[in-house]
């Protein structure tokens, strides 16, 4: 068995999964020597490709044990990420988004937890071209003591308490400065980077925001291009567009039907290099979309000044929307917690745990007045209360309907917990 071209076409094939449905330039690394030389080479291009992504190793080719590559305690198929310094990390984090890691019965998962850095591992060794000291381009969200390595000789793990090295991982850089590329073929949600529990809606217009969870076809558009910018039209009402109208500083983004000369309904699109995230500007006036400092369900997105700021950042995201898929339906009306949210939800009291979520989705609500918790395990999947994303430690928001509204999206570990107090 060649171990060597096992991992490294592993890798290679996990380091350009995108279900994100956007195209964008990648630079690898990978030092996997054959004969003192390296199949793909050390080195970074810190004028082109200067972010750091991520890394991938596993073996994605085998099942069961995994003697053959010298890993007779590690069960196959294995597909390991983590996260670099270049973008934001975790769950909701840029390499977790692109390879589709919280959605259901997804394989990958960053073996390291739920936000920790490749480079911060202490099972990881790294390869520096230049030296430990200014390894992290400018534009990294973090300068780790432990630098930002081209890529790594090897990341180990424990099986059964053996550790295993993995030799033969590929790291993934990318440009700062490109332009997105999305497909006519996609679906895609558009969420406010302040809070991606939402989604644009257009059950109603003016636009609104509501729960990814809904489940909504109302929140699912169809792109097409308009010479270098975009259209959008929900995959429920294809003959209607997102309009900015005038795009005056203030308007509300609505629904209208489609116009292919109108040039409030084409949106240009940049990439944020910093947090791989979107804005999104109305072609007539050249002003972005924002959300409120804090969105809501049901808050308005309009036209102002573009300014840079993360309430103008949007995540676009491609899904398949399936009505018939398990999760979260908009609650059938009440006064309870959950009411707006989801059907059915367990009643919790002030100390709650629950160990052993399981990978399907679930909904908790109470009226008690929790002084706190905490959350583990909850790679692969969201995790809010009241629709505020959270992450470990609970940041608890405003009561809504005299409680708190818990939420936990399907897929990730079958051993995510959360407790409270």
């Amino acid at each position: 068995t060649n171990i060597r071209c096992i991992e490294s076409v592993s890798a290679c094939v996990m380091a350009h999964v995108n279900t994100a449905g956007i195209h964008v330039p990648l630079w690898l690394d990978n030092g996997s020597a054959v004969n003192g030389k390296a199949p793909i080479g050390w080195g970074v291009d810190r004028t082109n490709y200067p972010m750091q992504e991520g890394t991938f190793f596993g073996d994605i080719i085998d099942t069961g044990s995994l003697s053959n590559i010298g890993k007779p305690y590690a069960t196959g198929p294995l597909a390991y990420y983590c996260d670099g310094a270049g973008y934001p990390a975790g769950a909701s984090g840029v390499v977790a988004g692109r390879l589709g890691a919280a959605q259901g019965n997804a394989p990958y998962r960053n073996p390291y937890g739920s936000a920790p850095l490749c480079q911060t591992a202490l099972q990881a060794t790294g390869y520096f071209t230049y030296g430990v000291s200014n390894s992290c381009p400018a534009g990294s969200t973090l300068t780790p003591s432990q630098g930002c390595p081209d890529g790594y000789q090897q990341l180990s793990l424990s099986y059964n308490g053996t550790t295993y090295p993995w030799n033969n991982s590929i790291t993934v850089w990318r440009n700062n400065n490109y332009t997105p590329v999305f497909d006519t073929g996609y679906q895609y949600t558009v969420s406010p980077a302040l809070n991606l529990g939402y989604n644009l809606d257009t059950g109603t217009s003016p636009v609104q925001m509501y729960d990814d969870t809904a489940n909504l076809a109302s929140s699912v558009f169809m792109m097409a291009p308009a010479g270098n910018n975009w259209a959008f039209s929900p995959i429920n009402n294809s003959s209607k567009c997102l309009d900015a109208g005038a795009a005056a500083n203030g308007t509300a983004l609505a629904l209208a039907s489609c116009n292919s000369s109108s040039t409030s309904q084409h949106f240009a699109i940049s990439a944020d290099a910093s947090s791989g995230r979107f804005f999104l500007k109305a072609a007539n006036t050249g002003r972005c979309l924002q959300v409120a400092a804090i969105p809501t369900r049901g808050g308005a997105i309009t036209t102002q000044d573009c300014a840079g700021s993360t309430q103008q950042k949007f995540a676009i995201q491609a899904t398949v929307y399936n009505s018939a898929t398990a999760g979260y339906v908009v609650g059938s009306g009440g006064t309870n917690p959950c009411a707006t949210t989801c059907n059915n939800p367990m009643v919790v009291g002030q100390s709650y745990s629950n160990s052993n979520l399981g990978t399907g989705a679930s909904c908790f609500e109470t009226t008690a007045s929790w002084n706190g918790g905490t959350a583990s395990n909850m790679t692969g999947r969201t995790f809010s209360i009241n629709g505020v994303a959270q992450s470990s430690g609970f940041t608890l928001p405003a009561k809504l309907n005299g409680g708190y509204c818990v939420q936990v999206g399907s897929g990730g570990l079958s051993y995510a917990s959360f407790g409270t107090w």
